[in-house]
């Protein structure tokens, strides 16, 4: 039952508005971004790799299409929104509540695998961030122990069954940030930092990249969102795309370096050339630890371009890594990844599905189909749209974390589907949509002004 002081609140939008000022800038965003990484590798010596190049610039462009005929459509349907929270964003003491409740989560999960992984002192995470390569070789070893003892961590399985947090932290605490105290905001960013010191001492990227990625998406969903004057909103904006490039610059320089540390002395080396000019200016590491970094977002077309020449085979789930592997482990049978477009393609083209990347297209196809995939994309571009619009117009926080799941989905798109390949994600996200799902069936707030029911 909607009440007459929300029925004052309610807003309506559509195609024949005009009310939706900055309505397409993730669209735009979305565009520049994939069709720059395709671009990087054309730019690349690696284009020699790729398979049917017309037949992949044909799915590609099919794919993006939909994703923006999908995003386009969700913007001008015409629907009622509800305003969920006022303009001063005040953190009722739910609010609070949850951003104590995630911080905990990024504590829990970071300091029981850095435990799992070997690390008794802050002095090792130091030692490893200085040693990326012997730090990211070492995790192979626990891992492996791990799989032939069946050691569990009960702190880690909590945190699994309960990854819905992981997403609510860093949007939350980014919209709320004005109001809520200095304990909550020393809580916040040490879940944070612990979450990207596990990540460092086990040499990998992927969780940094992961909080970069929301921070980024967060702000870009809330900065000018209070701002009266346009002028106000368009210098925030330009202000936080500075902070953009100068955060994805830095995580460049980083990834070049701990990769160019990482492949020292191996045989993959040889695989990858050093700038000559870059190399006089940094040195050879770092040069060859850049090249690397190109590879990152376009070895997964590569990938790509020989799936495309794969016959369909059903792969049962593969599309959905972390929930195909509960499959085989609480019921047997065939793991669907062996039935999946990469590992196949593998098998007949040689691409090493588990060292490189195919994109997401080619999990997603291997239950979706090709052509699914492309239907996919689009259904994927409405419900990134509604989100944006969520958190934009309607004000609801929890359309802002489904945002920057979307944004981390959307980045790794070249990549593999990323969202649900680790458990904690896949189980999040899954919970994340059943919760959105309810409240707008049941049409009961979330994070609403001065209520803490969902």
């Amino acid at each position: 039952m909607i009440t007459a002081e929300r029925a004052q609140r309610r807003i309506s939008f559509g195609s024949r508005d005009s009310s939706l000022p900055g309505a397409f800038l993730p669209l735009k965003v979305v565009t520049i971004y994939l069709a720059g990484t395709f671009v990087l590798l054309l730019m690349s010596p690696y284009t020699s790799q790729v398979d049917n190049m017309p037949l992949l610039v044909l799915f590609l462009s099919c794919a993006t299409g939909l994703f923006a005929l999908g995003y386009k459509l969700s913007i001008v349907q015409r629907r009622r929104y509800d305003v969920y929270t006022n303009g001063s964003r005040d953190a009722t003491p739910f609010v609070q509540s949850m951003i104590i409740v995630s911080s905990g989560w990024f504590i829990l999960f970071s300091f029981a695998s850095l435990a799992n992984y070997g690390a008794s002192s802050i002095g090792d995470i130091i030692s490893a961030a200085l040693n990326p390569s012997q730090s990211y070789f070492s995790k192979f070893d626990v891992y492996l122990e791990q799989q032939l003892t069946g050691q569990v961590s009960l702190p880690v399985q909590i945190a699994v069954l309960t990854g819905a947090l992981y997403g609510v932290l860093i949007p939350v605490t980014i919209y709320y940030w004005r109001s809520i105290n200095i304990a909550l905001r020393f809580l916040a960013v040490f879940g944070a930092l612990s979450y990207v010191a596990y990540f460092v001492f086990i040499g990998t990227q992927k969780g940094i990249g992961d909080v970069l990625i929301m921070s980024v998406a967060a702000l870009a969903a809330t900065v000018g969102l209070d701002a009266t004057k346009q002028r106000m909103r368009k210098r925030l904006r330009r202000g936080l795309g500075v902070l953009a490039i100068l955060l994805s610059l830095g995580f460049v320089v980083y990834l070049a370096n701990t990769q160019g540390a990482r492949i020292e002395g191996t045989s993959v080396a040889a695989n990858f050339e050093p700038n000559p000019v870059v190399t006089s200016l940094f040195g050879e590491n770092f040069s060859r630890g850049l090249a690397v970094a190109q590879f990152y977002p376009t070895n997964g077309y590569i990938g790509l371009s020989k799936d495309l020449g794969v016959p369909f085979v059903f792969s049962e789930g593969a599309s959905v890594p972390a929930l195909a592997s509960y499959k085989v482990q609480y019921l047997g049978g065939v793991d669907p990844l062996t039935l999946s477009y990469p590992v196949r393609a593998e098998a007949i083209t040689g691409w090493p599905a588990g060292q490189y990347w195919s994109t997401i297209y080619a999990w997603l196809a291997s239950d979706l189909t090709f052509p699914g995939t492309v239907l996919f994309m689009g259904a994927f571009g409405w419900f990134t749209a509604r989100m944006w619009i969520g958190i934009r117009y309607e004000r609801d926080p929890l359309s802002l974390v489904l945002f920057c799941q979307a944004a981390i989905a959307v980045v790794y798109i070249p990549a593999n589907n990323q969202l649900m390949t680790s458990r904690f994600t896949a189980l999040g996200f899954l919970t994340l949509l059943v919760i959105y799902g309810a409240r707008r069936l049941l049409g009961r707030g979330f994070f609403r002004k001065g209520k803490g029911t969902l």
